[in-house]
């Protein structure tokens, strides 16, 4: 906890609300632009350990706990997996993002939408999993 750093917890609390709109703009943005799924769940994870820094262990753990973050990496992993399902359940080849609308562009959009999703969930929970198991005494 950044308790003797007067300054920096100041500057850390606020700048973190801008960390997280830009990880979801990194996320939204993820498939017309550079950026996507990883390096939005990467900016996500650092605005969750920089609000963890400053509030302290106690009151994260009050905001999101070590079994929400296995659930959300764990429904990140079926986000993935399920938009691949459903283009075999279609008789089409895995992650055949036509498979999902019937319009092939609305199609792709939508199917790089879900997998960007997942993969952000997926590596935001997992590397604040990382960081806490880190930090534990």
């Amino acid at each position: 906890m950044l308790k003797d750093f007067i300054v920096i917890k100041l500057i850390l609390s606020f700048i973190i609300p801008y960390i997280t709109l830009y990880a979801i703009y990194i996320q939204l943005n993820g498939e017309i632009s550079p950026g996507g799924g990883f390096p939005a769940g990467v900016i996500f994870a650092t605005g969750i350990i920089g609000y963890e820094l400053v509030f302290g262990r106690e009151h994260f753990f009050k905001f999101i706990s070590v079994d929400a973050l296995v659930i959300c990496s764990i429904t990140g992993v079926c986000v993935y997996a399920g938009t691949g399902a459903i283009s075999l359940i279609s008789n089409d080849n895995y992650l055949n993002y036509n498979s999902l609308q019937s319009n092939a562009i609305a199609g792709q959009h939508l199917g790089i939408f879900l997998i960007e999703t997942g993969v952000g969930l997926t590596v935001s929970s997992v590397m604040c999993l990382i960081y806490s198991l880190l930090r534990e005494d």
